[in-house]
């Protein structure tokens, strides 16, 4: 009976170490912080995807967010629990970035992101609206 009850949580444990040590997508504070991430693709609700060529980065310390959105600045709270993010309100600084600017549709889909995952270099951000891919700056 003590040899069962001890393999049970023996094997109990060996699962829950075999799944936080996985080689799956790393979440967590950890995972998003340490450097610049800059924007690559911006996928529409649509599926259409729109190739970035600059102009759009995320930082993620401290519970800060700071983000450059084409011609502008922001900056917010945001909060990790598992591959769950939750980005507080955008304090946003609003130049006219142009008329073929995607400021708008980014800072929509970033205010909504609601999920995250980084594998392979890369940084992905959901949400209804869109997913955002960064590359590690």
């Amino acid at each position: 009976m003590l040899g069962s009850r001890y393999l049970a949580g023996a094997s109990a444990l060996a699962a829950s170490l075999a799944a936080g040590c996985g080689g799956g997508a790393l979440t967590g504070p950890s995972a998003l912080a340490g450097g610049s991430w800059t924007l690559r693709t911006l996928q529409l609700a649509d599926f259409s995807v729109l190739t970035v060529d600059g102009g759009f980065t995320v930082e993620f310390s401290d519970g800060r967010l700071a983000a450059q959105v084409d011609c502008n600045r922001c900056t917010a709270s945001y909060q990790v629990s598992g591959d769950t993010l939750s980005i507080g309100p955008l304090a946003c600084t609003r130049a006219f970035c142009g008329p073929d600017s995607l400021h708008d549709r980014y800072i929509r889909i970033l205010q909504e992101v609601s999920s995250h995952g980084v594998r392979d270099g890369t940084l992905t951000l959901r949400s209804a609206g869109g997913v955002l891919r960064y590359a590690r700056r």
